[in-house]
């Protein structure tokens, strides 16, 4: 079961009575896969014939109780999920030892003024010649690329295979210049081509790679067309660049005027966080309810409808019809 039951009887029985089985050798090879279903009348006939464990009438009255109550609280947990209490982000936990702690921390300066952290990390045997730099998203930072809640991530994986690792946490990233800054994704372009201008120069090379996320990849698109950055001989990139396609839901807020964000500059200020919101309870009770998505992604947690009121969800089925429409330069 999942959130996709949430006021369903429909799907609430759907899931409760399917059973997915797969049969196969202890040598993993499958035997056969099925589908396991209860009708009503075989459920009725299983509840007339439920029994409880124990020696005296009291102990199998106790231990039908227990069973009953467990089950109509595991099913209740998705059935009313949306009314369950707000779940508050809490500091940072490292589940896993990190592997790699950034070798130095320096800082890199645009050509407007402003000043953005950037982490370097050298592997302890450099093999590749091009280093290469990271780029993150909006209000996020380098941990996008280094995640502490997996073994194994991507910073990991470039410097165990050689690479020299840069990343530039821009204005829109995060970092506290971002509350005191009006920017844009247009804006971080002048951080990214600092940071590159940077790595050139420390690393003594002509070409570096990049690999740039979400906001990160349109700035880098945008100092790359308006030969802004410069330097870049390689580049991956994920979620959008140049063609972003904005979400549905995003699409249908900006029809209303006055905007969203004019609003709610005028009654609560211009900063909105995104994270760490504990302190705006009124406006974690309003987006209790907001839409996060496919029915199955529903959460508690006040981060999830945060980041999706700012930055919008697709659906699948939207994003294969959005792909299939603007051939191979897509962006989601």
């Amino acid at each position: 079961m999942d959130p996709s039951i949430a006021f369903s009887l429909s799907e609430t029985w759907t899931a409760t009575t399917t059973l997915y089985i797969e049969l196969s050798r202890p040598d993993k090879s499958i035997i056969g896969r099925g589908i396991l279903t209860i009708s009503l009348r075989n459920f009725v006939d299983e509840l007339l014939s439920f029994r409880g464990d124990g020696q005296t009438d009291w102990q199998k009255a106790c231990c039908t109780r227990k069973f009953l109550s467990y089950f109509t609280e595991k099913v209740a947990t998705d059935f009313f999920m949306p009314l369950d209490a707000s779940e508050y982000s809490h500091p940072p936990v490292t589940a896993f030892v990190q592997r790699h702690p950034p070798t130095r921390v320096v800082t890199v300066t645009a050509s407007d003024g402003v000043v953005s952290p950037m982490q370097i990390w050298v592997p302890a045997h450099a093999t590749r010649s091009m280093p290469i730099l990271l780029v993150p998203g909006a209000s996020v930072d380098y941990q996008i690329f280094g995640l502490p809640t997996i073994p194994y991530n991507f910073l990991d994986y470039l410097l165990e295979r050689g690479y020299t690792v840069y990343c530039i946490v821009h204005r829109v990233g995060k970092v506290p210049v971002a509350k005191s800054l009006n920017a844009t994704g247009f804006d971080a372009r002048l951080d990214i081509a600092a940071a590159t201008k940077y790595i050139l120069q420390d690393s003594k090379v002509s070409k570096i790679y990049a690999v740039v996320h979400c906001v990160g990849a349109i700035a880098m698109a945008s100092g790359l067309l308006d030969g802004t950055i410069e330097g870049i001989g390689g580049l991956t990139v994920s979620q959008v660049f140049i063609h972003p396609v904005f979400a549905e839901g995003n699409m249908w807020k900006a029809k209303f005027k006055p905007s969203l964000a004019e609003v709610y500059e005028k009654v609560l200020g211009k900063w909105f966080e995104v994270v760490d919101g504990n302190k705006e309870v009124f406006e974690d009770l309003l987006l209790q309810f907001y839409p996060e998505g496919e029915k199955a992604e529903v959460c508690r947690s006040t981060v999830c409808h945060r980041a999706d009121l700012i930055f919008g969800r697709y659906k699948s089925s939207k994003v294969m019809a959005d792909r299939e429409a603007l051939g191979p330069f897509q962006s989601q």
